[in-house]
């Protein structure tokens, strides 16, 4: 039922619930069930979608990444990959490092809209950075550019 890392077990979770449209459903009615509303609320505090079962809280993200996939490996966390923490679609979550997860929720810059990119008035160019990685662009397509070739390179992917 509960594994030694405090997660469901995929078969048990898949017992309980079923999954739809990014939330997961009571699979048969029981007293103090929210039968025909999704599982959990969500925390105002944090954003995420939250629930309580068998004395114990769960993040329903973490729960949906069960349904689909069993327990999540040790050191790796789930991530919301466009950064809207009550989006629990399969879709929209993947493992990360504790790393990677700081990059997709570090801040994005006011004026470029995007994150490591910034305007130096002074000099007339954009900014990009990444880490050790540098570089100075006339035009904002082009450090964007620059940005997710770094991202791809040293990640594997790019952020949101």
């Amino acid at each position: 039922m509960i594994s030694p890392t405090n997660q469901l077990d995929q078969r048990y979770t898949r017992s309980l619930w079923e999954y739809r449209d990014g939330h997961l459903w009571w699979r048969e009615p029981k007293q103090g069930r929210r039968i025909g509303k999704p599982l959990g609320c969500v925390c105002k505090q944090w954003g995420y979608r939250v629930t309580y079962h068998h004395k114990k809280n769960y993040r329903v993200h973490i729960l949906i990444w069960n349904y689909h996939n069993g327990d999540v490996p040790q050191g790796l966390n789930i991530d919301h990959i466009n950064r809207d923490r009550a989006d629990n679609r399969i879709e929209n979550l993947r493992l990360a490092t504790d790393a990677i997860q700081a990059t997709n929720a570090s801040h994005v810059e006011p004026l470029s809209g995007h994150m490591g990119i910034r305007y130096r008035k002074a000099r007339k160019v954009w900014r990009v950075r990444l880490g050790k990685h540098r570089a100075e662009c006339k035009e904002m397509i082009d450090a964007y550019r620059t940005r997710k070739s770094w991202e791809q390179e040293l990640w594997g992917f790019t952020t949101y």
